[in-house]
């Protein structure tokens, strides 16, 4: 739900920042142009402004904006996790060269919300439990598999709305080439 709103809200910021940079320069810019060049009994010169002072663009921007705010957050979210897989989560093995995977497990559950929450520890914890319970590898081998397939459909789901907007971009392009 904070992601949500997160994205609401950058997506307001960029319609209001674009639209600004609209009103207050661009199409004021493209006008005065167009304007001189009509006077002066010249065609519409290739100006950047005369070029953007379109909706179509206009939007096009918008989405631009939103779509780096979109892409952003994933490459932090993806750096801020990062430093997870250096860290020994499971911990060295005892004096008689076995690992206690009880008191590893504890240690896990006692790891600050943020780490739980991460996709890392989640499988990590879900296999060593599935391990302590069955005591089969091939189970905790599908486990993994498991958790990591539903990581990747969760992820495929989330980029949507990206994938959506790479598309829409260039077809309100067209819609103002053609407009």
């Amino acid at each position: 739900m904070k992601s949500f709103i997160t994205s609401i809200l950058a997506l307001v910021g960029s319609v209001v920042i674009v639209h600004l940079a609209y009103v207050g320069y661009i199409r004021p810019e493209a006008y005065l142009i167009l304007e001189a060049a009509q006077a002066a009994g010249q065609s519409a010169p290739r100006a950047l402004p005369v070029i953007l002072k379109d909706y179509e663009q206009e939007i096009c921007f918008i989405l631009m904006f939103w779509g780096f705010f979109l892409m952003g957050g994933k490459c932090v979210a993806i750096l801020k996790d990062r430093y997870l897989f250096q860290v020994d989560l499971i911990g060295e093995a005892g004096k008689d060269g076995k690992l206690d995977l009880t008191s590893a497990l504890n240690a896990l559950e006692e790891l600050p919300e943020r780490v739980r929450n991460t996709p890392l520890f989640q499988t990590l914890l879900t296999s060593l439990r599935r391990y302590l319970i069955t005591k089969n590898v091939q189970d905790t081998s599908d486990t993994i598999i498991a958790s990591v397939d539903a990581l990747g459909m969760k992820l495929e789901a989330e980029n949507s709305m990206i994938r959506y907007l790479i598309w829409a971009i260039p077809s309100i392009g067209f819609i103002g080439t053609v407009r």
